[in-house]
């Protein structure tokens, strides 16, 4: 204990010194740096230890849904390959905040970025600021992911004259507050309702009814696929 009751960690050496008349040595070493120190490190091991599991467990859950929607070996690989991309470059913006935060601009920058090369401007964003957490970071990736896959396979993405805009709102009251994101593709050939869900379809349900307790409304029409995500916020 300290002379103003502060409370800290210390090590104590008492040693005999060889004439008795010399009485004790007594050394005491301050420790509290040290302690708080190893603490955190077992603590961000911990955390470390924590998103390792979940980020295998989300491989091998990708893995295992990609081959049951594979056709064969070469699609699989192609499919699997460009999802785990989709979830390192989550990862990598992650990391970039200390896996604290993201924006959610720089998630859609980061997940479309393929599409939005060569000076064309394919995509526009629009929205105030949104700073989303590492769970919806990781869930939202994945999302915009087979978003614009599907626009580049069978949507807006997959002619020259298509584009996709994508607005979102945030909304806020006592309660609480929504967030809501507006995909609209425009130009491209028109979208009937898939008679067959494939995986890329069931992941972005789950990922948001599933895994973020929102709602995912999709819309196939003349004018292109259109979806609105809507997701709660504190």
């Amino acid at each position: 204990m300290k002379p103003d009751g502060t409370a800290v960690w210390a090590e104590v050496n008492v040693t005999a010194l060889s004439e008795r008349h010399e009485g004790l040595l007594s050394v005491v070493v301050d420790l509290t740096s040290r302690m708080r120190a190893e603490a955190q490190k077992n603590l961000l091991i911990e955390e470390l230890n924590h998103r390792v599991k979940n980020t295998l467990a989300a491989v091998q859950s990708l893995a295992a849904l990609t081959i049951k929607h594979s056709s064969s070996p070469k699609a699989f690989y192609g499919s699997f390959l460009a999802r785990l991309m989709a979830l390192s470059a989550t990862h990598n913006l992650l990391t970039r905040e200390a896996w604290e935060q993201a924006s959610l601009r720089d998630l859609v920058a980061v997940e479309l970025d393929p599409y939005t090369a060569r000076g064309r401007a394919l995509v526009t964003v629009t929205g105030r600021p949104v700073v989303l957490t590492p769970r919806q970071t990781i869930s939202l990736g994945m999302v915009f992911h087979e978003l614009v896959t599907n626009a580049a396979k069978y949507g807006a993405l997959s002619v020259s004259a298509g584009r996709i805009s994508i607005d979102w709102e945030l909304t806020r009251d006592q309660g609480g507050g929504s967030l809501r994101i507006d995909w609209q593709e425009r130009g491209g050939p028109s979208r009937k309702f898939p008679f067959h869900r494939g995986f890329g379809s069931r992941l972005i349900e789950q990922s948001i009814t599933k895994e973020l307790g929102g709602q995912f409304k999709p819309t196939y029409g003349k004018g292109g696929f259109r979806c609105t995500i809507v997701l709660p916020v504190k």
